[in-house]
């Protein structure tokens, strides 16, 4: 599999690279048009649109000592230009799987080969449009903690809360259109086959699925098309967006069938939501807001069977992040959760939460050094997440990055409880061609 992918990659690189001889173009976000570059200077190289990185990870469990993860990867991006006004985006990444990553364990295989694609797209700009067919991964939302709002891609969940946001969201097959005028800017998209979290197999060390039944997942085809609208206005420092979807549900909700068989279901529901951003001096101000109808939440019925129940569903976040000159960074968020109709049934999940998310960053070493810690607290079920990280640059090719998690569970009945041994420490090397 991992070959598959290295193989794909070449293809695509070879068939692009000989548009790339013919003319090349650079795509200005800000100008909403493409602007054209002379793809007959010498001084550029097909090459120098890839960037390769190879990166190992080692993690080790703190609470309940243990090998946890051990796996390398290859990520793969290219980005280029070719006919003036046409570009190409490709995201990947091969990996390996060794014998003490517990994603590896569930075989009792000595190495377990993964290839992902997470981005490959053509895109088509013009002065004031510009259309995007392939893989893509689309992000809404201001706020930073909860992203209550970053609804459309899914989520890669097998490594439970310690995979980056950026690299957990999973692209999906889709054509979108951006729209630029001075009345703000128009983005709608179609998601021909929508795809759904990632979710912990059995048997591996995050897997916190229900025993004793038997589950058929009956994921969304390309008859369960998606589709959505957002528009956006920049007004010198204050930016707002407006977004409305017809989605459906990326976490399933599992409903009794027959015998001890239960399917896991993605049901559709609509989301409307706004987002904004104020900038005042060395002040950002963010705030997130979203309504979701006819969103199933996981209930039990009176034969203590699983079953899902449609409810109507507000999500806030409202947020502040002070900048201290670029030396570091504090970022405070609130989130609220309500659910409108109650419901006595629901399993987990209670009709109101509140959560408190904060990141303080800072620079070391002319900025070759990143400390950051992150703390989230959820005051309802009492569950709270620490991490710090240490990320040095030791060249422009090589990066270490060394990562702490802990958890801190209060509630016994809470979701969250049976991941209280889960504390871990990682480091991760990358290595940047």
């Amino acid at each position: 599999m991992v070959m598959r992918g290295l193989v794909c990659l070449l293809i695509c690189l070879n068939v692009v690279g000989v548009c790339h001889d013919v003319s090349a173009g650079m795509y200005d976000e800000e100008e909403g048009a493409f602007e054209t570059v002379s793809a007959l200077n010498s001084d550029h190289r097909f090459w120098d649109d890839v960037r390769l990185t190879l990166s190992h990870v080692y993690a080790y469990g703190t609470s309940e000592s243990g090998a946890i993860a051990n796996r390398s990867s290859l990520r793969y991006e290219f980005d280029t230009t070719f006919f003036k006004r046409f570009s190409l985006r490709l995201d990947g990444r091969s990996s390996l799987y060794w014998k003490q990553d517990h994603q590896a364990g569930v075989d009792d295989t000595n190495a377990l080969a993964q290839n992902d694609l997470r981005e490959c797209y053509i895109q088509a700009g013009f002065d004031a449009v510009s259309f995007k067919a392939g893989k893509q991964v689309v992000v809404w939302g201001e706020t930073d903690g909860d992203v209550i709002n970053d609804v459309i891609s899914p989520r890669d969940e097998r490594e439970f809360v310690f995979t980056n946001l950026e690299d957990a969201r999973l692209g999906q097959p889709m054509v979108s259109m951006d729209l630029y005028s001075p009345w703000g800017d128009v983005f709608v998209f179609v998601t021909l086959d929508p795809k759904v979290n990632e979710t912990p197999a059995p048997g591996t060390r995050y897997f916190r699925g229900p025993a004793g039944i038997r589950v058929e997942n009956e994921k969304p085809d390309t008859s369960d098309q998606e589709s959505g609208i957002k528009w956006k206005k920049i007004f010198h420092q204050f930016d707002l967006s407006v977004m409305a979807a017809r989605l459906r549900q990326n976490t399933g909700v599992l409903v009794y069938d027959h015998s001890d068989t239960y399917k896991k279901k993605y049901p559709s529901y609509w989301f409307y939501g706004m987002g904004a951003r104020y900038a005042t001096g060395s002040l950002l101000f963010t705030l997130d807001a979203s309504l979701k109808r006819h969103y199933q939440l996981q209930t039990v019925d009176i034969s203590g069977r699983y079953a899902g129940s449609e409810c109507l569903m507000t999500d806030n976040a409202l947020g502040v992040e002070y900048d201290a000159g670029g030396r570091y960074t504090l970022n405070a968020e609130l989130t609220h959760r309500h659910i409108v109709n109650d419901q006595d049934d629901l399993a987990g999940v209670k009709q109101d939460t509140d959560g408190l998310f904060i990141q303080y960053r800072r620079l070391f070493l002319n900025d070759t050094l990143t400390c950051q810690y992150r703390f989230y607290h959820q005051f309802q079920e009492g569950h709270t997440i620490h991490n710090g990280e240490l990320d040095y640059l030791f060249s422009d090719h090589i990066r270490v990055i060394m990562d702490y998690t802990f958890f801190r569970e209060r509630n016994q009945r809470s979701y969250y409880w049976t991941y209280r041994n889960d504390d871990r420490i990682s480091c991760e090397i990358r290595y940047y061609f």
